[in-house]
């Protein structure tokens, strides 16, 4: 009986010790997926996995799924706890994970099979604290699947970072534009255990804040530019804040725990106005999303305590966007030009610039707009070589020194074409 009792502590011991990665799921109310998500999971090509679920008060069938998905795999460990967040839960999470690497997944969410398999692959041979792949999206409503929206498919990522180790030094100019998703990651657990990093709790929008630490402590990253998990869109059960406009006031509290974390850091001279530039964005953006009148009116008066001639700001931009089209005009005059971006703002400013030698535009990922715009063409970075413009227009009002982005993305391809820049911050 004492033998093997002794085999039994040595296999479970053995068990903790292989594990690769800890894969943390958050669960509430979530059972019309769940089965889905555990599936994906218990089906990786990795095997070498523990599969943390954390069952945050569930009201609906959830906790029953847990449980029983737990009896038929030991690699399931599930948690109980009174609902108190996603955040809570993560928390809870990182604290019972016993693998090499920590890994996160939503319970309405999916992973191919391969996924932690080419994550943890990719982490190992690099020795990477955080190693990132692309999103693929699916909307539940339309039952459609897309991998191109710019943000999810890691599209910020020149080619320069594909299978190379880099830091936080390496993407400076768009620290603040990374997906802060935790669930297409994986985190060595002796980063977050090391610098005591967790998920703020209370708060919306925490990955922001947990994203923007782990980068700036993590010495070494790596990317996948590769769709390995699925987001699902439109969800009835999703975590995400929908239409909720209260929600949407924890942007302020975010950009203040996210000034702690650089300071704390000693990196907020380094990215100060990189910093500055991206909070006024968020919640210059936010601002316009909300439709709740009472919200709107409690943020605008935050808004203008942080910004007092915020209104002043949204006609500066409006007199900005008619200085670009007058430039334009006369730069199209002797000059073939095609503009860096199909976003709705460029396509406003284009579509009062009438002449042939406008030739359209040029997008990192032109499949998500379609072939044209404004009745001009959408063409893709390598076809400049084709397309020999004798310039390249730069517009954003997201971007901060977006024509040096684009420069660097050019130098990479080997493509030597002028870029004039129209951004409002550079």
């Amino acid at each position: 009986m004492i033998l093997l009792k002794s085999i039994k502590i040595a296999q479970i011991k053995d068990f903790f010790l292989s594990i690769k990665v800890s894969v943390v799921i958050p669960v509430y109310n979530t059972a019309l997926y769940l089965e889905q998500c555990l599936d994906s999971l218990i089906n990786q090509t990795l095997q070498d996995i523990e599969i943390i679920c954390i069952n945050d008060g569930s009201t609906d069938e959830s906790l029953s799924i847990l449980d029983r998905y737990k009896n038929q795999d030991k690699r399931i460990r599930v948690f109980n706890q009174e609902n108190k967040g996603q955040s809570a839960a993560r928390n809870l999470g990182i604290n019972r994970a016993q693998g090499e690497y920590i890994g996160f997944l939503d319970s309405d969410d999916f992973a191919k099979p391969e996924m932690f398999e080419k994550l943890y692959g990719n982490a190992k041979s690099n020795d990477s604290d955080i190693t990132m792949c692309s999103i693929e999206v699916f909307n539940e409503k339309t039952q459609q699947t897309t991998e191109h929206d710019p943000y999810l498919s890691l599209d910020i990522f020149n080619k320069s970072f594909e299978n190379r180790v880099f830091s936080h030094y390496d993407c400076s100019d768009f620290l603040f534009r990374i997906c802060v998703t935790p669930w297409n990651k994986i985190f060595k657990r002796e980063l977050i255990d090391k610098n005591k990093i967790s998920f703020i709790e209370g708060v919306n929008f925490e990955d922001n804040v947990f994203c923007l630490e782990t980068l700036l402590r993590a010495g070494k990253i790596t990317i996948i530019k590769e769709p390995l998990v699925v987001y699902r869109k439109e969800s009835e059960t999703s975590y995400s804040f929908g239409h909720n406009d209260y929600k949407k006031l924890d942007f302020f509290k975010i950009t203040e725990f996210e000034e702690n974390v650089l300071k704390e850091s000693s990196f907020y001279e380094k990215y100060r106005d990189y910093f500055e530039f991206h909070k006024k964005n968020l919640l210059f953006y936010w601002y316009q999303k909300i439709h709740a009148p009472v919200v709107k009116g409690i943020y605008f008066l935050k808004l203008s305590s942080i910004y007092p001639f915020f209104m002043f700001e949204k006609l500066k931009e409006k007199y900005f966007k008619l200085e670009i089209q007058k430039n334009l005009k006369d730069i199209v005059k002797t000059k073939k030009v095609i503009i860096w971006g199909a976003s709705k703002y460029a396509s406003e400013i284009a579509a009062k610039i009438k002449s042939d030698n406008m030739l359209g535009f040029v997008d990192i990922n032109p499949q998500m707009h379609g072939k044209k715009i404004i009745e001009k063409p959408v063409y893709s970075v390598d076809e400049l070589n084709l397309i020999k413009p004798d310039a390249i227009i730069a517009i954003s009002k997201n971007y901060y020194h977006f024509d040096k982005l684009i420069q660097n993305d050019l130098r990479e391809r080997n493509i030597d074409i002028p870029v004039i820049n129209y951004s409002t911050y550079s």
